[in-house]
């Protein structure tokens, strides 16, 4: 195949695969939303439980019967807060989610969309690998599809360990940072040892 061919069928296959990718990134977009729809409210609702625990605590092992009001109506608030919290922000996303997903489903299941996916290796049948084997073939980096493939591979990987590499070292940054606070605060604690025993 010649270069020129090459490119073409790359760009055949990116425009079979554009509307599948358009679908991922919503599938994306809506499961970050519900990953956050999940989390709100959860403050209010540790707050309510807390209390709840409390007035239970006070109310069965202390005998202090007159705060099963206190009790009831932080029972109720906490329900609310989970009722609302499910049918407001959870609920909705839930079903936003799940019709891209079949949206998605549908993208990749079009018979253009498979055939397009026969004789290609399908770890790089998608909008964005595609599009870097093609830039890849056009500007000359690789001459045919192996090349490509290779070179692709190679950059995937290399990415992969730069990623890996970058959390390294935020962990490491992190564990730095607890060390000296924890330093700190043995230095507090030693001298406020001192402090009471020199005084007696």
């Amino acid at each position: 195949m010649t270069t020129q061919e090459i490119l073409q069928l790359l760009d055949e296959k990116r425009v079979l695969t554009a509307p599948a990718a358009v679908a991922w990134d919503e599938v994306q977009r809506q499961q970050n939303r519900l990953n956050k729809a999940a989390k709100r409210l959860n403050g209010p609702i540790t707050v309510t439980l807390a209390l709840n625990l409390l007035f239970a605590f006070t109310i069965f092992l202390l005998e202090q019967s007159h705060l099963m009001h206190g009790f009831l109506l932080m029972l109720g608030l906490m329900g609310g807060l989970i009722a609302i919290k499910y049918f407001v922000f959870v609920a909705p996303a839930k079903q936003a989610l799940a019709n891209v997903q079949d949206l998605y489903n549908q993208e990749i299941s079009q018979p253009a969309y498979q055939q397009g996916m026969q004789g290609f290796p399908q770890k790089f049948y998608n909008y964005h690998d595609l599009f870097r084997l093609y830039n890849l073939i056009a500007e000359g980096r690789a001459s045919t599809l192996p090349e490509a493939y290779n070179l692709l591979e190679m950059q995937q990987f290399h990415e992969t360990q730069v990623n890996l590499q970058e959390e390294a070292n935020a962990l490491q940054a992190d564990i730095a940072r607890s060390s000296r606070v924890s330093a700190v605060a043995n230095v507090v604690t030693a001298y406020n040892t001192y402090r009471i025993h020199k005084d007696m």
